[in-house]
């Protein structure tokens, strides 16, 4: 990878006009070598300050830049349009769920023209190449973005899918989610997850059910303030619901009034480890969250941020029973801050912590 002042050089470059740098910019842009030992002093060379002059070792790794984005915007644009079809099939399953009870159960040939033909876990040649992969989003440091590690991603995936449960809800609410909680002999209750201010586990998560590891009737959504992720919403005609929202733990209600109340499970890290954010995502926590009489959570709660908040995040969960569990959070970047994982209960991949930082003999 190039060094920081290279890559600097690399953007300055990119920002000249595109003409200047069609074809890999081998049109204009020339070598010395190429130019010749022309005096800068005077004679008759041809030297002329619109030619924009490179060693041969920098123009190549121009040249390897601009195909790397090119293949880049390409890959995003196959991504959007996998994401409209993935969004058209989830709605056709939905609408077999959503018949009328008094209908007769869908026939084993049309669940499988739902299931199958349309079924974004079921890739298409043209998706054989298409993984939707954290690559194609450079972590952004002024929005304190730091992408999980692969195994970390992994867990965390499938720890807010219910997959430690077979991928099935405990104890079903009883309240509405964003589709409908209606169930069919043939088919599961739609689990509805939040993903909050975490892209690398909603982008896996993405790429698990792409491979069917994780099955189609789990439906995550993004909240995040970074617009790049607008990649995964149908385009703006399209009736299809969208996968990501716009968020700031400074406005935490500033929502589609639809989600309130909504999900089986969320997933929150928060941006910064101050107070003020943290109290922020509880609060839209919280509003996500399905209601259950009484106290507690009538879903799952995880949440990952720093060490030294982690009895801050205990405080403002109480009522959910969020507590700091065993399970090591990893970043690609490895970060110096030790990271902690939170939840209102024991799963697959970790267990309560005590005070004493021994283990809970006994789970939720």
């Amino acid at each position: 990878m190039a060094s920081t002042s290279s890559s600097t050089q690399l953007a300055a470059v990119e920002d000249r006009p595109t003409e200047a740098l069609s074809s890999g910019g081998a049109a204009t842009v020339t070598t010395t070598e190429e130019r010749g030992n022309t005096s800068s002093d005077g004679g008759d060379g041809d030297d002329s300050d619109d030619d924009l002059a490179l060693p041969a070792s920098t123009l190549a790794h121009l040249q390897a830049f601009l195909a790397e984005k090119q293949a880049r915007e390409e890959k995003f644009a196959a991504i959007a349009a996998r994401a409209e079809r993935d969004h058209r099939a989830m709605m056709a399953r939905d609408a077999v769920v959503e018949d009328d009870t008094s209908a007769p159960p869908p026939t084993t040939t049309a669940l499988e023209s739902t299931t199958t033909s349309s079924d974004p876990t079921k890739p298409t040649e043209e998706d054989a190449d298409i993984d939707i992969t954290m690559d194609l989003f450079t972590e952004d440091w002024q929005l304190s973005q730091f992408w999980y590690d692969i195994p970390t991603r992994d867990a965390l995936a499938y720890e807010i899918s219910f997959g430690d449960n077979g991928f099935r809800v405990p104890s079903s609410p009883t309240t509405t989610t964003t589709t409908t909680t209606t169930t069919s002999p043939t088919q599961p209750q739609i689990i509805n997850i939040a993903i909050v201010s975490a892209p690398s586990v909603f982008a896996h998560l993405l790429n698990l059910q792409s491979k069917g590891l994780i099955p189609p009737h789990i439906h995550p959504i993004l909240l995040e303030h970074d617009p790049r992720f607008h990649i995964f919403n149908p385009p703006p005609h399209s009736p299809l619901p969208p996968r990501f929202h716009m968020y700031d733990f400074n406005t935490p209600l500033l929502l589609p009034p639809h989600l309130q109340h909504t999900f089986d499970a969320v997933l929150v890290d928060p941006p910064f480890l101050s107070e003020d954010c943290q109290t922020g995502a509880a609060v839209t926590v919280r509003w996500l969250l399905k209601k259950e009489e009484g106290e507690g959570a009538a879903g799952r709660v995880v949440v990952c941020t720093g060490e030294r908040v982690a009895r801050v995040v205990e405080r403002l969960y109480g009522r959910e029973g969020v507590r700091e569990t065993d399970f090591e959070v990893v970043h690609e970047n490895n970060l110096s801050n030790p990271f902690r994982c939170l939840a209102n209960y024991e799963g697959g991949r970790w267990r309560w912590v005590a005070r004493g930082g021994e283990k809970e003999k006994e789970g939720k």
